[in-house]
């Protein structure tokens, strides 16, 4: 049997079995009518408002609903002799409203599960239309009915609509759908950035394997060696040997010899002309002369050849005004400078002819300055200045 049948034969059975008065009866017997309203609380009203039967049963707090029109149904038609009894309700019949209960059907069909309407009398006159006026209106006083009244299989039926359900859902889905694309779209940012870093960890890794990896530089291996048991195999050990020593001695001989001779370069520094200036450019002098020149200046004179070029340019570059002394303007005007060393050997006195041929003679210094440096000891000056005219003043020894 369809839903509808079920229906139809219960309502029919309900019609002819339970009587309005065999049911207003029972309720005058058992004392709850007429029901006082003072009695319960607003939290008792609420698990029946939406299959009230009665509007004037709502508390004065609970907001009005709005009416439910009439709703025709297929199946179902009012029997005549439900609300015989009913006619003294605040209902009324109207011709001229037809057009807009009809424009209203859809609308008012699909409201809330919590609007209430109470039900609709029948009327035996084809094409008229009922409607519902408001059981109460603010300010005014609730309508106490005498009998409780019975619900309609229409309005039963248009209150449990689930309308704004399937609404409620479809939102719900589409938020949780935009929620996921949220969260995939932060999924797929993330992936990336781990790819990414992965990539760069894994070239990292490569680096580090490769740099720990790197051969180093070992000794070669004598794949001619013999046995140092047998006498040639021991000769041929004492030779390599002996070779090896050698080669050993001669790096720590040039090692020294190459001290010596910076420990000298920097005892001629101290010792020098001061009054030589210096000539040719400074991209085309040796490392030993950019050294006395660096030392001149007050710089430091370690590093290699292009470290003491660039020190000695920023340097030049910071004092421009060094560029203008007769100590250092060789250096930027050749002409100049080549004019400044023909006078100088012209007025030099020839030293070797006035001293004594036993007395040895100072060496000099390619380059010497007549300025004194910038960082320059002039207590160590004076000391050595005079100990050298000491010299010269006490004769041949």
């Amino acid at each position: 049997m369809l839903c509808e049948d079920f229906i139809r034969e219960y309502m029919n059975v309900r019609s002819t079995s339970f009587k309005e008065s065999t049911i207003r009866t029972a309720w005058r017997k058992s004392g709850c009518w007429p029901i006082d309203q003072t009695v319960f609380k607003d939290d008792d009203y609420a698990p029946s408002i939406s299959t009230s039967t009665s509007t004037p049963h709502v508390p004065d707090n609970f907001p009005i609903p709005l009416p439910i029109e009439r709703i025709e149904s297929d199946f179902y038609e009012y029997p005549p002799d439900l609300d015989k009894d009913e006619n003294s309700d605040s209902m009324s019949i109207s011709h001229s409203n037809l057009d807009s209960d009809d424009d209203s059907h859809d609308t008012q069909f699909e409201s809330t599960l919590d609007a209430t309407s109470p039900p609709l009398p029948y009327s035996g006159e084809p094409g008229t239309t009922r409607h519902c006026k408001r059981a109460r209106t603010p300010g005014s006083a609730p309508i106490v009915p005498t009998v409780p009244r019975t619900i309609s299989v229409t309005s039963f039926y248009s209150q449990v609509t689930l309308s704004n359900r399937p609404t409620g859902l479809r939102n719900r889905i589409h938020q949780l759908e935009n929620n996921n694309v949220v969260l995939q779209s932060r999924v797929a940012t993330l992936e990336a950035h781990c790819a990414l870093a992965r990539s760069e960890i894994q070239d990292l890794k490569q680096r580090a394997n490769a740099k720990e990896g790197r051969t180093r530089k070992r000794q070669k291996l004598n794949v001619e060696a013999r046995c140092l048991t047998s006498e040639e195999g021991l000769r041929l050990a004492r030779e390599q040997q002996a070779l090896k020593d050698a080669q050993e001695r001669k790096k720590r001989e040039t090692q020294e010899q190459r001290a010596a001779k910076e420990a000298e370069r920097g005892r001629l520094r101290l010792e020098r002309d001061w009054n030589e200036p210096f000539t040719g450019a400074l991209t085309t002098k040796p490392k030993p002369d950019l050294q006395d020149i660096a030392h001149t200046l007050g710089l430091l004179t370690t590093g290699g050849k292009k470290d003491l070029l660039e020190r000695i340019t920023q340097c030049f570059d910071g004092n421009p005004n060094l560029r203008n002394t007769p100590r250092y303007e060789g250096l930027f005007n050749r002409s100049r400078g080549r004019r400044l060393q023909v006078v100088h050997d012209e007025n030099t006195p020839d030293t070797n002819a006035q001293a004594n041929a036993s007395v040895p003679a100072l060496p000099v210094l390619r380059h010497s300055s007549n300025l004194l440096p910038l960082s320059f000891d002039i207590g160590n000056f004076h000391h050595e200045t005079a100990s050298f005219q000491d010299y010269r003043l006490s004769g041949p020894h």
